[in-house]
């Protein structure tokens, strides 16, 4: 990786487990170390106007803010993510 961004994405299933993969899913990540975001499934305006939010709070969708980083190294790894849902808001003003 010499320092150079790589783009490494997966998806998470309905049970929770995920594969990475780099030029085709679940093809793997080479060894180094990751930053890690969480993109959440896309809401639209219908699921928005019935109060429906994102599964994952929007903090997890940012490098810079997401903290999460792993370290893949040459075997098989096992990485336990941990987010939070978006905290409902008040209605009291």
């Amino acid at each position: 990786m010499d320092g150079k961004p790589v783009r490494v994405q997966g998806n998470i299933e309905s049970d929770g487990s995920f594969s990475w993969g780099t030029e085709r899913p679940a093809d793997g990540a080479l060894p180094g170390l990751y930053r890690v975001i969480v993109m959440p499934r896309a809401l639209g305006d219908a699921e928005m106007a019935a109060g429906k939010r994102p599964d994952v709070e929007g903090k997890f969708a940012k490098f810079e803010t997401s903290g999460l980083r792993f370290e893949v190294k040459p075997q098989r790894n096992e990485f336990n993510i941990t987010v939070t849902r978006p905290k409902v808001k008040s209605k009291e003003n």
